[in-house]
């Protein structure tokens, strides 16, 4: 489950560094590990088990890049615009929690 809080740590961690229509590449920003209480970035390697629209996410930890690919039918291109770039991050929270799926 994403919070306002998760998300405010990852737009101000993260940056779009590739995204074409069905796979983005995030870099990490070193920094995020002040926040390993909050943000759980080996969480974010089974989104693709409990998100819709999710294919597959791959974390590099030596290029501190996460891959993920994604069904841009299900996933619109400009929510990882906005999680990267999110002033809003309670309505980001909740787009992407409207992605988990339930039980």
């Amino acid at each position: 489950m994403f919070t306002a809080e998760n998300i405010e740590i990852l737009s101000k961690h993260t940056q779009i560094i590739h995204h074409t229509k069905g796979r983005i590449r995030l870099k990490i920003d070193a920094k995020i590990q002040r926040y390993e209480e909050k943000i759980d970035l080996e969480a974010l390697r089974t989104l693709d088990k409990k998100a819709d629209g999710i294919k597959s996410v791959s974390l590099n930890k030596i290029a501190k890049s996460l891959t993920i690919e994604y069904d841009p039918v299900v996933i619109d291109k400009g929510l990882w615009d906005e999680l990267a770039n999110s002033l809003d991050y309670e309505t980001t929270a909740n787009k992407l929690n409207q992605l988990i799926r339930k039980g």
